[in-house]
Order: structure tokens, then C-alpha cells, then sequence
């Protein structure tokens, strides 16, 4: 599991550009789940599930859901819905 992570980190630090505003937001939360599976603390399971409150939010906001798939790149177009 941590193996994969890293290999998850090295191609994401290679296509930063590429990435979207959606593609970040999984990454936060696979992280902190990963952490929350790996430490069993209370204080990160809570931080978790704000956090998963506050992605959620986001990707139902009229706003936000529309810009979710854009990248840092704007000429670059990636979609990961």
C-alpha cells in the first residue's frame, strides 16, 4: 500500500500540470485515508471526515462542480470523471 502511494506521488509530481481540481481533492483523500488506516487515531479520522464533508461540498457547489475537471494548465485539458 505504501509502495503504491509513492509510485501514485512520483507520476503525479511528473504531470502537476495535468492535474485537475478533482484529481487533487482524491489525493488529499486518499491520503488522509491512508493515514487514518495506517494510525487507527481519532484526531485524523475526524480531520478525515471534515475533510470528505468539505470535498463534497465542493463537488456539489454550482461553482465549483463546474470548474472540477479543469487543470493548473488551463491549455491542457484531463478529465478524471
Amino acid at each position: 500500500m505504501a509502495a503504491e502511494a509513492g509510485r501514485a506521488a512520483t507520476a503525479l509530481v511528473k504531470e502537476f500540470d495535468h492535474m485537475s481540481i478533482a484529481d487533487m481533492l482524491n489525493l488529499v483523500n486518499g491520503s488522509l485515508t491512508f493515514i487514518s488506516d495506517i494510525s487507527k487515531d481519532s484526531n485524523v479520522e475526524n480531520v478525515l471526515k471534515k475533510y470528505q464533508a468539505i470535498q463534497s461540498n465542493i463537488e456539489t457547489d454550482p461553482y465549483w462542480s463546474a470548474i472540477l475537471n479543469q487543470t493548473l494548465n488551463p491549455e491542457i485539458t484531463h478529465a478524471t470523471r
